[in-house]
């Protein structure tokens, strides 16, 4: 019996320190935002049709779902893509560019002598314009950049809203600028870069995962087309450790 008890006090020590040990706390999470913005050229004969369905929420997937489809069949184009994630609480930024250099000072321009018979000798008959020699040069980038800030969400993460700030800057080509005529007649001509940029500063609102048109800009150098600006943004879970 002394045995017994003996064994008994030691089993209630034993499930004493047991039941006084604290639960393992529960893995710390931290929710990631991601948003991802589309630059898809399309025609207006597919655009207009859609515009009413790209603006509720219940058509949006079959009206995008159709997009899908005119570029699987070449008719749209997904002209750029940028993507960014991260905390909510922070700035998130994406940016797909390259530069472009082009000339914003130039020397004084360095023509033929036409009273020269020389010069007249060594001139191609087909001159009709002198280039000017450029002398200090700026870049600007070109591509698509993207900045979300002040992100809100509302019902238990269901609704996000946000300040997207988006950007599409195309180089269109080289144009010829004229800086001037020489005595004898002959243009003085400068080679500038021609760009067109889509600009759009938006508060978005939208269901968490679906995707809402942020914006939409007629092209100068292809009639009867425009670039819609497709954004979408959906959540992940994550613990301190990385793991999801």
């Amino acid at each position: 019996m002394r045995l017994v008890g003996t064994f008994l006090s030691i089993l209630c020590i034993v499930l004493n320190v047991v039941a006084a040990e604290p639960p393992a706390p529960a893995a710390e999470k931290t929710r990631i935002l991601h948003i991802e913005l589309s630059a898809i050229i399309a025609p207006e004969k597919l655009v207009f049709p859609l515009l009413d369905d790209f603006n509720d929420e219940t058509k949006m997937n079959a009206a995008f779902a159709k997009v899908q489809a005119a570029i699987g069949r070449g008719e749209a184009t997904v002209a750029a893509t940028v993507f960014a994630q991260g905390e909510p609480w922070r700035i998130l930024s994406s940016e797909t560019c390259e530069e472009v250099k082009y000339a914003t000072e130039f020397e004084a321009p360095k023509y033929p002598n036409l009273d020269s018979k020389k010069d007249l000798e060594s001139l191609p008959k087909d001159v009709k314009s002198i280039a000017l020699t450029p002398k200090a040069f700026e870049t600007r980038n070109v591509g698509m950049t993207l900045e979300v800030s002040q992100v809100e969400f509302v019902r238990d993460w269901q609704h996000v809203r946000f300040l997207m700030a988006a950007q599409h800057v195309r180089f269109l080509g080289w144009d010829e600028c004229d800086a001037g005529i020489t005595p004898q007649g002959i243009r003085i001509v400068a080679k500038q870069p021609r760009f067109f940029s889509a600009k759009n500063n938006s508060t978005i609102s939208l269901h968490t995962g679906g995707r809402a048109l942020a914006g939409i800009h007629k092209l100068p150098d292809q009639p009867k087309t425009f670039e819609l600006f497709f954004i979408r943004a959906w959540t992940t879970t994550e613990s301190k450790d990385g793991a999801k």
